[in-house]
């Protein structure tokens, strides 16, 4: 039985499974079915003709996937428009689809701010609302995700969320891309009112600060003490580091005093267990760039 995206918002209200703030459905919506949702003439970047790209629509939705003969086919994801308060569709939400030359065909699932997620079925349709729902299958795990430098108001809200409904009983620590190629993550500390980044190590037995940040910091009045040195496993054998205790250090709500330090000469500072440790009790949501101190 097909069911419009009105009753999706009614039911998974109730179900708990979509915020209960969802927004009431635009009934033109269906009514201005478009002859083709995503189009090859608003590729944004990548390959809109037979490869993985990006195109946005007159909505202001965006589609990042698979390609074929300059239409959308295969995989992909849709985020939506959050300032297209018509469409009826909660903000902050994505749709994890596949198509089918151009049409929606097949298990799709709606992804809504805070993990809520709801299987749907599409059959040959250019209709979004048009969909039969699901809730006996599992919603898809895995996405084509939109490039972290490619904007997408989306996130904010998602991330918001996150931080406003009780699921975090510490705070949360905010997590970045370390690049496009590169699957780390990184963070930002804090030195006395100086931010420098993090890279998240979690090989890394203890924090360190590379040789031009130990520089700059005692440039700036911090006080880093050498302490000797001492032999560190690294992934290209044993090596002598420098020892240093830096006075305080600040990652997300905590804070370190007189904390012990290795030296790197990478370009890199790194995040050791010793301070992912002392996190605690963490879940991590890298879709969401967000450590969630529970």
């Amino acid at each position: 039985m097909k069911k419009t995206l009105s009753t999706l918002i009614l039911l998974v209200c109730f179900a708990n499974l979509i915020p209960a703030k969802a927004i009431s459905p635009n009934k033109k919506h269906k009514a201005e079915v478009a002859t083709q949702l995503f189009s090859d003439d608003s590729c944004a970047f990548g390959d809109c003709k037979n490869g993985i790209g990006a195109s946005i629509n007159e909505n202001g939705d965006i589609y990042y996937g698979r390609w074929f003969r300059s239409k959308p086919h295969g995989f992909g994801t849709i985020y939506f428009n959050p300032e297209n308060s018509e469409s009826g569709i909660p903000s902050g939400t994505l749709l994890v689809v596949r198509f089918n030359n151009g049409t929606l065909d097949g298990l799709a699932t709606f992804d809504s701010p805070g993990g809520k997620k709801l299987s749907v079925l599409y059959r040959k349709s250019l209709d979004i609302d048009a969909f039969e729902e699901k809730p006996e299958v599992k919603p898809q795990g895995i996405r084509f995700t939109l490039p972290y430098t490619y904007p997408w108001e989306g996130r904010s809200i998602r991330r918001q969320y996150y931080m406003e409904n009780g699921e975090s009983k510490r705070g949360t620590i905010s997590i970045h891309p370390f690049s496009e190629e590169n699957k780390c993550f990184y963070t930002m500390g804090e030195v006395k009112g100086i931010t420098l980044p993090f890279l998240f190590d979690t090989g890394c037995t203890q924090t360190a600060l590379s040789t031009d940040y130990i520089t700059y910091l005692r440039e700036e009045g911090v006080k880093i003490q050498l302490k000797g040195s001492d032999t560190f496993e690294t992934a290209c054998g044993l090596i002598e580091l420098n020892e240093y205790v830096i006075e305080e250090l600040t990652i997300g709500d905590l804070t370190f005093y007189n904390l012990q330090v290795g030296e790197t000469q990478s370009s890199d500072n790194l995040l050791g267990m010793d301070i992912i440790a002392a996190f605690g009790s963490y879940k991590a949501i890298p879709d969401e760039h967000l450590i969630i101190l529970e």
